[in-house]
């Protein structure tokens, strides 16, 4: 361990260290998982991937590929890159990249996505805007165009103070 003469730790070990007992890397994507006995109302922000067994009430916007597990019950707004629905949903959901619908899905609501991939023994009700997938802009970092402004602006959403990550929600 590296500590300064005062007894800190320098940041940066501090940050490998707390890796490392993880069993991950900086390299890595970082994994997000809540169990079907899980249970969240309100707005969930995720970052990598993402599988959700749980029960979902509000808001969820993904920075990555997120997975709606078969036990799943979502009842939300989902704003994301990727999105696989294996469970029940209900609500609109806007995926940049794609939305993926597995033969265990019961959707109902509406899909907005440039690429929209339906496995045989899905079920969908409602509707479908196929959008064109927009290159990000070579001013903007990836993490800068998914960002929760980005997305508000892409789909014409208001930002209001109260909704910042920073209050009454969930960052993982």
């Amino acid at each position: 361990m590296n500590f300064f003469p005062g007894g800190t730790m320098d940041l940066k070990s501090k940050k490998l260290q707390i890796e490392k007992r993880r069993g991950a890397t900086a390299q890595e994507p970082s994994v997000t998982i809540l169990t079907a006995s899980c249970h969240f109302k309100g707005k969930l922000y995720c970052k990598g991937t993402s599988r959700i067994a749980g029960k979902i009430e509000g808001e969820i916007v993904s920075e990555g590929l997120l997975i709606l597990e078969e036990a799943a019950e979502i009842d939300a707004i989902i704003r994301g890159e990727e999105v696989c629905v294996a469970g029940n949903m209900r609500g609109t959901v806007y995926a940049s990249r794609k939305i993926e619908l597995l033969p265990t899905c019961c959707f109902e609501g509406s899909l907005h996505t440039p690429v929209l991939v339906v496995q045989e023994g899905a079920h969908m009700q409602g509707q479908i805007k196929m959008e064109t997938a927009e290159p990000l802009s070579s001013s903007l970092t990836h993490m800068e165009a998914f960002s929760v402004e980005a997305m508000h602006e892409k789909f014409d959403l208001s930002v209001s103070p109260g909704d910042r990550p920073e209050e009454n929600s969930l960052l993982l």
